[in-house]
C-alpha cells in the first residue's frame, strides 16, 4: 500500500507532509497505554519517513506540558 501511495503523491506532483503529533511524555506518562501509543507514533514516524522519502516530508511535533488532569499527576521531578 505504500508503494501506491507513494506514486499517487509522485503523479500529482503536489509536496506532501505528514505530521504526527506526539507528546512531551511519549517516554515515561504516568498512563502506560498513553506512553505506550505515543512511543509507538515515533516508530511509526520514522517508518513512514524511510518509506515515503524523498517524495513524502514526515515529522512528529512533540508539544509542550499542557496543564490537565494527567499534569496533576506528575510527580514534582518530571
Amino acid at each position: 500500500m505504500s508503494k501506491h501511495f507513494g506514486d499517487m503523491i509522485e503523479r500529482s506532483g503536489l509536496e506532501a507532509t505528514i505530521v504526527n503529533v506526539g507528546s512531551s511524555s511519549m517516554y515515561g506518562a504516568s498512563d502506560p497505554v498513553y506512553s505506550a501509543t505515543k512511543s509507538a507514533l515515533v516508530g511509526l514516524t520514522k517508518s513512514c519517513a524511510k518509506v515515503f522519502s524523498p517524495l513524502i516530508r514526515v515529522n512528529l511535533v512533540p508539544p509542550g506540558i499542557v496543564e490537565t488532569g494527567m499534569f496533576a499527576t506528575l510527580p514534582p521531578e518530571a
